[in-house]
């Protein structure tokens, strides 16, 4: 009985002190900041750029924050031209500046609310990465799915010498066939990472990755389209970062555990060129 009393006395402490309030907690005050997302490319004819704001992770969290009023612009040094507000974000449309390769910009955001964001990028210069494939045709069985041919197609480039580069992939399987109303398009991914960079391989020939697609024998034309992604070097370490965020729904919640590069905000302002590579599966 003694035992008893002594664990049912434990357990009351216990439950006293998970109920305990506590107080003269000094939260640190909410600082706003631009959150700023954009990408050019003199590969694209338009560029998006978006624009909001942080929001709290401790205290009042029904105040919402907006950025207010607000103002875009993106400058080559030269020129500079006000962005035009759209539902999805401001457009930067390239026949009012085109967006050339070598050449820096300079976006520039300020809003009603005092608050103002920077940044810079430069846009790569495009080179030729002698891009190869090598296929090997496949057969794969699965017990309970059966078995099928794939083509298996590993992607090689050649590493412009002398100047760091960073590479992203992308493919794209083009099928025509007289039995569908519309050609088919359907994006396979890479096996490999799909972001890499030419560190400790400057001027060599690189294995970029491998993607596979099924037997293009039953089509009546088929193609598979590679593209490789030249990017500056905050476009590739902001997505290398993002592959690694572990943290809320939100990374741009309060404080960025992301790779940022906008002066007095957060977010990203980048820029990559485009190489491509179609190889005709039949």
């Amino acid at each position: 009985m003694k035992n008893i009393l002594v664990f049912i006395i434990s357990s009351s402490i216990i439950v006293t002190s998970c109920e305990r309030d506590v107080h003269n907690i000094i939260l640190p005050d909410f600082v706003q900041k631009l959150v700023v997302h954009s990408f050019i490319s003199s590969y694209d004819s338009t560029s998006l750029v978006t624009v909001s704001s942080n929001q709290r992770i401790y205290g009042d969290l029904s105040i919402t924050e907006t950025p207010g009023i607000v103002n875009v612009t993106i400058s080559n040094g030269v020129k500079e031209v006000n962005l035009r507000k759209v539902v999805a974000g401001y457009i930067f449309s390239h026949k009012d500046m085109p967006v050339e390769e070598g050449k820096t910009y300079k976006l520039t955001i300020t809003t009603d609310k005092g608050l103002k964001a920077e940044s810079i990028c430069t846009v790569p210069v495009r080179r030729d990465f002698h891009l190869e494939i090598d296929t090997v045709w496949e057969y794969l069985e699965i017990p309970e799915a059966g078995s099928w041919d794939m083509i298996r197609a590993n992607i090689y480039l050649t590493d412009y010498p002398g100047e760091a580069n960073y590479f992203r992939f992308a493919s794209k399987f083009l099928i025509y066939d007289s039995r569908y109303p519309d050609n088919l398009i359907m994006e396979p991914s890479g096996d490999e990472p799909e972001f890499i960079s030419d560190e400790g391989r400057n001027g060599a020939r690189i294995f970029f990755n491998t993607t596979r697609v099924t037997d293009p024998s039953q089509y009546d034309s088929a193609f598979l389209v590679i593209y490789v992604l030249n990017t500056d070097k905050p476009y590739y370490t902001y997505h290398k970062s993002l592959e690694n965020y572990s943290g809320g729904d939100d990374p741009f919640s309060e404080v960025s555990p992301l790779y940022s590069n906008i002066d007095g905000g957060l977010g990203i302002f980048a820029s990559y060129v485009v190489d491509s590579l179609v190889f005709r599966l039949k």
